[in-house]
């Protein structure tokens, strides 16, 4: 059974995959053209993908191609669980 850290991750790096593809096809593109775009291994990109998870480095550097701040995002996401951790 997973811990309650483990969920809240997993939620998080899930709804955060979700948000960079909705990005990507109001671009028209595909995560393919992002994998292609990114200075890392293809097979190395693809092994975060299909396992939902994101480390800072990836983040920054899909941030930047797509231009959109991902890494406030995750912070947004912290703050609120924070904020609704403090009401308890």
């Amino acid at each position: 059974m997973k811990s309650k850290s483990s969920q809240k991750e997993e939620s998080l790096s899930f709804e955060l995959w979700r948000q960079i593809i909705q990005k990507l096809e109001e671009k028209g593109k595909t995560i393919e053209w992002l994998a292609e775009q990114l200075p890392v291994e293809k097979k190395t990109f693809y092994w975060f993908y299909y396992r939902r998870i994101m480390q800072m480095h990836m983040l920054v550097y899909i941030s930047e191609v797509l231009q959109h701040n991902y890494i406030k995002f995750c912070s947004d996401c912290v703050q609120k669980e924070l904020e609704a951790n403090q009401k308890k």
